[in-house]
């Protein structure tokens, strides 16, 4: 279990459990992405597979409401607009194509085209008055678009791009982007200025911005590693998560009673929360949730934190585990 105190100065055992197990209708869909809409009163989730589907569906009822088909190959990113009034999603292929849709009528609006291979990561800008979003791709570039307008290209690296992530508080125009050869590179959307960067001996295989807008902490896994890295960009405190996981392939953040809690899976199928990142003490609770050890390529947290559920997927398989947070005084 994982103990943390809260503002009132009690102290919590938590733990999680799976309370659903939703089926693709189509057993040779094996899903790889997961993204909640930003939705607070919303339950909808939409599901990118390898069988260069997309699938909207309801996590309260099970049901799948929309699919959407358009990319040549596997889809591998996806976003949502961060207005939670809109319909729109942005999902990224390993056809290097990029495309907006409208998940009410399952419409695909545009296509975004430019990278000369896979677009690996979409993250829109966290203010929903502008219409940016930030893409990054196995050709080693990173493109941010406005109003589907490609309006800057950062030079190649020659590491591959392995993940970006837009801020989550907008006034600070931040994106972040990980590299293959270990980079992790804090950058400005609109000037495109250096803001930091950090230089580590593994592949950075996911990254993730806090919930929590005063606390602003960064968290990044590592490929062939036992640790997450949890970097607070307010005043530069870092902590090292040691964890009973290793080869960390997926995470996010979750809002719960006012504290941040992370969530991450492994290539081995372990799934791990930690939390007590504001006080510096770190307390984690492990379960292998994947008896044939399949990747959790994907985590996503609902966007309300009163609702303390969150989704991981497996890319080898065809449904979707929900689980939830819970407590005990």
């Amino acid at each position: 279990m994982i103990l943390f105190g809260l503002n009132d100065a009690m102290v919590c055992e938590i733990d999680f459990k799976l309370i659903k197990t939703i089926k693709s209708n189509d057993e040779r869909q094996n899903f790889y992405v997961a993204k909640f809409k930003p939705d607070s009163e919303s339950n909808i989730l939409a599901c990118g597979s390898w069988n260069k589907k997309i699938e909207i569906l309801d996590i309260t009822t099970g049901k799948y409401i929309k699919t959407l088909e358009g990319h040549k190959d596997r889809v591998c990113s996806l976003d949502f607009h961060p207005n939670p009034n809109s319909n729109i999603l942005a999902s990224g292929s390993f056809d290097g194509e990029i495309k907006i849709w409208n998940i009410e009528t399952g419409e695909c609006l545009k296509t975004l085209k430019g990278h000369q291979q896979g677009a690996l990561y979409v993250a829109f800008h966290s203010d929903s008055k502008v219409n940016i979003l930030v893409s990054g791709s196995a050709d080693g570039t990173v493109k941010i678009w406005n109003n589907e307008k490609c309006i800057k290209t950062f030079p190649k690296y020659e590491y591959g791009i392995s993940v970006v992530k837009s801020d989550i508080d907008p006034n600070s125009n931040i994106f972040a982007f990980g590299l293959q050869n270990g980079q992790v590179i804090l950058q400005n959307i609109e000037s495109g200025r250096y803001i930091r960067k950090y230089k580590y001996d593994y592949s950075i295989s996911s990254l993730a911005f806090s919930k929590n807008i005063e606390n602003k902490n960064i968290a990044f896994g590592f490929s062939k590693n036992v640790k997450v890295k949890i970097l607070n960009n307010t005043y530069l405190y870092c902590w090292d998560l040691f964890n009973r996981c290793s080869d960390i392939c997926s995470m996010d953040w979750m809002l719960f009673k006012g504290n941040d809690i992370l969530v991450f899976g492994s290539r081995e199928g372990d799934l791990e929360i930690s939390s007590g990142f504001n006080d510096a003490e770190l307390y984690c609770k492990n379960k292998n949730i994947n008896e044939n050890e399949n990747v959790i390529s994907s985590i996503s947290c609902h966007p309300n934190s009163s609702s303390s559920i969150f989704v991981s997927v497996s890319n080898c398989e065809s449904y979707v585990k929900v689980w939830k947070v819970i407590e005990s005084i």
